[in-house]
């Protein structure tokens, strides 16, 4: 690969960060523990001041599992299990004390716990040049999220809950973590020249906001590839990112470069399947299902709907005989379904629609 893809690794804060007795009641007490335990499947609902439901760790029929959301702690009188937060992350994901800590660590955005000085975190491996064109600094940017997500339990987790951690699907398609590094990686907010320039390149190119935070903080990320170019590098044509954690506050789950969507997902492993079958999926995170089954004919829109130019010439152009449009059973993707049918159907295109269980996705399924 070229020197534009050198690793990223980034050096750890220091071994017992964690140990601050200070930091770890602030992470314990500012942790979203009910959308924690909510996004894994645990239907909780008001008893009192509290909140019950069925505890995850072992069968039972009546509730025991027990959410004090004043405290934030938790506890089932079934099988005993409770605690803080960190505990819930050590329970659900069996990673470390430490590990856990980091997760919500990242989660809330603290990246600086205790450390005076940026470049503490910064490998010299990740050396992005202000002076780099787009193509070269967006490929620098999706490596280095590809190597956050080797390292991240928080990433890890939430693809391993939708069916989808496979350390060679991450390779294949070069998925990521966004953990905030980003920012202090390339000089934190010191006031270097060429630390002020790539900010404003990352900037142009919707990766940091105005206020200076990482666009994808908490994500985990998916470019949109191109078919690789005469160095063989896959231009990186567009990015998505999906929140690993709950959404508070307005916050939205689906996340994308500024300006119109580019690129089709997927495209070459669909001309390489030899397919005359295309899989049309509403998101990625569903396409990337059907490959994981083997299914190799996959892409996606940006939506329900979201066929874009790029998407729509892709279909319709490439000598496919037959489009599977397989969005969600639910109202949006029915309806969509029946407005993109004929239209697919005008341009020769047999078309049919994938039977899914009432309210579900593909990925429900994986």
């Amino acid at each position: 690969m070229g020197e534009e893809n050198a690793g990223s690794a980034i050096v750890p804060p220091p071994k017992n960060w964690w140990r601050d007795s200070s930091l770890v009641e602030r992470l314990k007490r500012d942790a979203d523990l009910v959308g924690m335990i909510r996004s894994h499947g645990v239907d909780l609902k008001p008893q009192g001041a509290d909140l019950v439901g069925l505890c995850p760790f072992h069968q039972e029929s009546t509730p025991s599992f027990r959410l004090s959301p004043g405290k934030n702690l938790w506890r089932c009188f079934g099988c005993g299990k409770g605690g803080s937060a960190v505990d819930w992350i050590v329970a659900v994901s069996g990673c470390s004390i430490r590990e856990a800590f980091d997760q919500l660590r990242i989660q809330q955005g603290v990246i600086d716990p205790g450390l005076t000085r940026a470049r503490d975190w910064v490998s010299p491996e990740f050396a992005p040049d202000p002076d780099w064109d787009e193509g070269r600094l967006l490929r620098s940017v999706v490596d280095h999220y590809a190597s956050r997500l080797e390292s991240s339990p928080l990433g890890q987790e939430y693809l391993r809950r939708r069916g989808l951690w496979d350390p060679e699907l991450a390779r294949r398609f070069r998925l990521g973590f966004a953990d905030r590094t980003l920012g202090v990686s390339i000089g934190g907010t010191s006031a270097t020249s060429r630390t002020r320039r790539l900010r404003e390149r990352f900037a142009d190119l919707g990766l940091m906001r105005e206020t200076g935070h990482e666009h994808f903080t908490g994500c985990v990320v998916v470019p949109i590839l191109d078919v690789p170019d005469v160095d063989n590098l896959r231009p990186v044509l567009g990015i998505y990112g999906r929140r690993a954690g709950s959404c508070r506050g307005g916050m939205v789950p689906h996340l994308y470069l500024k300006g119109p969507h580019h690129g089709v997902f997927n495209a070459e492993g669909i001309r390489a399947s030899g397919s005359d079958t295309v899989l049309l999926c509403e998101s990625i995170l569903d396409a990337l299902t059907f490959v994981r089954w083997g299914f190799e004919s996959a892409t996606c829109a940006y939506g329900v709907r979201g066929v874009t130019p790029d998407l729509w010439a892709f279909l319709t152009e490439s000598g496919f005989r037959r489009v599977v449009l397989a969005f969600d059973a639910d109202a949006a993707g029915e309806s969509a379904s029946r407005d993109l049918a004929p239209r697919l159907h005008a341009e020769g295109l047999e078309v049919q629609r994938l039977s899914l269980p009432e309210g579900q996705d593909v990925n429900d399924l994986s």
